[in-house]
């Protein structure tokens, strides 16, 4: 018997749209009593409260889920039928920060600086088996903006780890350092660290553990971002392959490839005042090439 998705679109505040316009149920607290969890507080909620069905996919996107991707919820059922047989299908966008990054360590670092000694903590604690610096992500693998359905024993997983970062912060043990309750920079402001660590959990889910099946929705057809590569769709999807077919052979041509790319892509699009900057986004990736470079050295086969 075929089970319908429970897909909801996440409530901040009683003036949002009807569920009924988006195809979502509404789900959350409307006085959005704790802002500073984002969408963790509400679909936290939820996963306290009710038994999931096992073979039933459970999805929680927040209102920009449709101007970020360009996905309706008849679009998210159709991929449910289309892929039954998955335990985790993935609505990614952003394109550009899945492709050109390592991985979500070294993206995250790069947009937020205190987010990388927090995430060295988490793999220490829950996924000891990953390097924080040298496991590769891909579009195949990657989750931003919480953008995923799944089945009951993943979200049961994330949850588990997510209430031990959340009882963490909120007793203020800071196993995970000081800097997980703190803030961070984001767009023009700032915004709680907390929440784009949880949005990493479930990549690190994914993997860490190849039993899980995954499926994706194409990250070329969603958003990209900011970056001034965000629209080297060819070489971005290039810088893809190759982090795929490192991942698969450990043969250190691909990464070299890869990283030099990268800093080719950075030369064609950004301004060169920008590159010869001592402290500036092409000096960083150069740099951090070099790093990569060593550190992946022990990784790869000749």
């Amino acid at each position: 018997m075929k089970n319908n998705p429970e897909l909801f679109e996440i409530c901040y505040e009683p003036g949002m749209k009807n569920a009924s316009v988006s195809g979502f149920k509404l789900i959350g607290d409307r006085n959005n009593s704790r802002p500073e969890w984002y969408e963790y507080w509400h679909i936290r909620g939820f996963l306290g409260s009710e038994n999931l069905k096992p073979d039933t996919f459970y999805g929680f996107f927040s209102p920009k889920f449709g101007e970020k991707t360009g996905m309706t919820s008849v679009d998210v059922k159709t991929f449910a039928e289309q892929s039954s047989d998955s335990d985790i299908i993935l609505f990614s966008p952003y394109l550009d920060q899945i492709c050109f990054f390592l991985n979500i360590v070294e993206q995250g670092w790069f947009a937020h600086p205190e987010l990388k000694k927090v995430f060295e903590r988490i793999i220490e604690r829950h996924f000891p088996n990953l390097d924080p610096e040298v496991f590769v992500s891909t579009t195949e693998n990657t989750v931003f903006c919480n953008y995923f359905i799944a089945k009951g024993d993943f979200w049961y997983r994330w949850f588990e780890i997510c209430e031990d970062f959340f009882h963490d912060i909120e007793s203020r043990a800071f196993v995970y350092g000081v800097e997980a309750g703190g803030e961070t920079r984001y767009k023009q402001t700032v915004a709680p660290l907390r929440t784009f660590v949880i949005e990493r959990i479930a990549t690190l889910l994914i993997i860490s553990n190849a039993k899980w099946r995954v499926a994706s929705a194409p990250s070329y057809m969603h958003r990209c971002g900011k970056m001034s590569i965000s629209g080297e769709t060819t070489s971005l999807l290039k810088l893809d392959a190759l982090k795929k077919r490192w991942q698969q052979t450990r043969v250190s041509c691909y990464i070299e490839d890869f990283l030099d790319l990268r800093l080719e892509m950075l030369r064609r699009t950004m301004a060169p005042s920008l590159q010869t900057l001592a402290n500036g986004p092409y000096k960083f990736h150069e740099r951090y090439a070099d790093h990569l470079r060593n550190r992946l050295a022990s990784h790869t086969a000749c």
